[in-house]
């Protein structure tokens, strides 16, 4: 039986691959900025409707820079949740074509139910 990593090394290894293509990764962030783009990683166990709706309807997001901070513009924002992802939120995106260019959902719920997919 194949095991799937924890996401903590998925976390890990996907920051490491980041790092070796010369884009830096945020030390207190899920960000990477690749080469001036900002990408925005959201590891999730579940994603809401508003939690997503206000994250999204911004497209910036405060990053610790020194002893304060500054809103960074976002390009890209990537959700990966643990649970299986609303059906409606998904109609909702799919109506949208910005955000259907600027936002990725990875849902990871069957890999760690152990289904086949």
């Amino acid at each position: 039986m194949i095991t799937f990593p924890r996401i903590w090394e998925i976390i890990e290894g996907f920051k490491f691959r980041c790092s070796r293509k010369g884009w830096r990764v945020n030390r207190y962030n899920d960000l990477i900025d690749a080469n001036g783009k900002y990408h925005y990683i959201v590891w999730i166990r579940r994603i809401y409707p508003k939690t997503f709706n206000r994250v999204t309807m911004n497209f910036s997001i405060p990053v610790r820079s020194g002893l304060s901070y500054r809103r960074i513009p976002l390009s890209y924002i990537a959700w990966v949740s643990h649970e299986t992802v609303d059906k409606n939120l998904l109609r909702n995106i799919m109506k949208s074509p910005n955000l259907l260019r600027r936002v990725a959902i990875y849902d990871l719920s069957h890999v760690y139910k152990g289904e086949k997919f």
